[in-house]
């Protein structure tokens, strides 16, 4: 993140953390990974949440700027708000 912000690029992050995902496919092996909702359930909110929760402080400690794609948690949205000095972007 450091070279990015030297070079004035943007980081593009898939805002996916894997332990909530892992503990998440725990209490999924009974259930049919052909069925949607189960693929909607091993991806729970709070793997991007804590995603974007990281990425807040790591955007201000190195003035690197960070594009957050392919979101879908509402809860994560008034974070970067709370990041203030960060360089920040959501795309929806």
């Amino acid at each position: 993140m450091p070279e990015l912000a030297r070079q004035n690029s943007v980081l593009l992050v898939h805002a996916e953390l894997p332990e909530p995902i892992e503990n998440a496919a725990e209490g999924l092996k009974d259930l049919s990974a052909q069925d949607y909702q189960t693929f909607l359930k091993s991806r729970p909110r709070a793997s991007e949440n804590e995603a974007v929760a990281l990425m807040i402080p790591l955007c201000r400690e190195t003035g690197a700027r960070v594009h957050i794609v392919i979101h879908s948690s509402s809860d994560a949205l008034p974070l970067p708000q709370s990041g203030k000095g960060g360089r920040f972007a959501i795309d929806g």
